[in-house]
């Protein structure tokens, strides 16, 4: 990885997104498009948001270490005085604009599929991929992102999918496929899914 990032100019932000642990930007850097994710000023909820900001930092580290794919780049983050991260930057993902064709669906569930496994071969769990699909981001290359790793767990270890990234896939396949789902090998798909060791 590039040298990490530890500070963006305030100027030029466009907030994207806001949430529990506070809000997103997407700026600017040495002229390429970044997220910046930045702790919330609720004093009420600042030390958990703090902490989920922490242990994203962390995982998205741990991620670039493994040089896992399709999750979200990391590219540095700013600490105040007292070593608390108070901005995180990773890469801007740009989502796809456009429909996908039932070929380009089916490949997107697959891709989901292979980045659960990879996952949880290195036992990593995002935890996070219930909230209406929000951290499956599909590019215009037709490739999936995961992001929002704020919850993510490391060390933990899995004997098949674990029941919440099920739910996360279910809700992908529903998003894909509202009208039902295709015939031929994508039912071969959601066969092999449903014999899969469900952990909680």
């Amino acid at each position: 990885m590039a040298n990490p990032i530890t500070s963006v100019a305030a100027e030029g932000r466009t907030f994207i997104d806001g949430g529990f642990y506070g809000k997103v930007y997407k700026s600017t850097h040495s002229g390429g498009p970044i997220a910046i994710k930045i702790v919330t000023d609720d004093l009420a909820k600042r030390d958990q948001a703090q902490a989920e900001l922490e242990n994203e930092s962390r995982v998205l580290k741990t991620l670039a270490s493994l040089h896992i794919p399709n999750t979200v780049v990391y590219k540095g983050e700013c600490r105040d005085e007292n070593n608390k991260i108070k901005e995180l930057y990773m890469e801007w993902i740009e989502p796809k604009v456009g429909d996908l064709t039932d070929t380009q669906k089916k490949e997107i569930v697959k891709q989901f599929l292979d980045t659960l496994g990879v996952l949880h071969k290195n036992h990593i769990f995002h935890a996070d991929l219930t909230k209406h699909g929000k951290n499956v981001i599909i590019t215009n290359q037709n490739t999936i992102k995961l992001i929002d790793f704020g919850s993510a767990k490391i060390g933990e270890r899995f004997d098949g999918i674990s029941a919440q990234d099920v739910s996360g896939l279910a809700l992908l396949i529903k998003k894909m496929f509202p009208s039902g789902q295709p015939t031929g090998k994508f039912n071969d798909l959601c066969q092999e899914i449903e014999k899969c060791n469900i952990t909680t």
